[in-house]
């Protein structure tokens, strides 16, 4: 952990992102929490926030690898937030499709009904840029709309292959 950086809240990296209008929830996408920063600083801003789910792309075996401190909180729980896992491999696609794209609607509800949720993988780029741009296209947005909010947000699908399952498996 002496290698974390010490962010204060003005400099914390969690990126909001501008949902469709008439969606009462709060989207935010970060990088894995313990994994260059600190796990008590992520669950600190959360806890200011309101953040009720954390969506998590990462599979389980690189939580334990990369953020010990983070693999262990959730082990036992994350305060009040809801754990909310969809694992994918690094640079890769959704192994079930079907079941990422109901993962999406599900996520697509909350926000709908209010929730505030943060996506993240290992660094906040790729996987969660991916899933960002099909959860906005099933928040209505069109795919032009949807990876230019996701980009302004700081995240993008990674490889021209999660580019082109973002843009094609956006109906969930």
């Amino acid at each position: 952990m002496s290698a974390a950086t010490k962010w204060s809240r003005s400099e914390w990296p969690l990126r909001r992102v501008s949902l469709p209008a008439g969606i009462s929830g709060r989207l935010w996408l970060t990088e894995m929490p313990g994994r260059s920063t600190l796990l008590s600083d992520f669950l600190s801003v959360a806890r200011e926030l309101g953040i009720t789910g954390v969506v998590c792309l990462v599979p389980p075996e690189n939580i334990t690898h990369s953020a010990p401190d983070y693999a262990a909180a959730r082990s036992v729980g994350l305060e009040d937030m809801q754990l909310l896992d969809c694992p994918i491999p690094d640079y890769g696609l959704p192994p079930d499709t079907i079941a990422f794209q109901a993962f999406i609607g599900d996520l697509a509800n909350r926000l709908r009904q209010g929730e505030r949720l943060v996506i993240h993988c290992a660094a906040g780029v790729g996987r969660t840029g991916m899933a960002a741009v099909v959860l906005m296209r099933a928040l209505g947005l069109s795919p032009a709309d949807a990876l230019a909010t996701v980009w302004a947000a700081g995240s993008r699908p990674e490889t021209p292959e999660q580019m082109k399952f973002a843009m094609e498996h956006a109906d969930a």
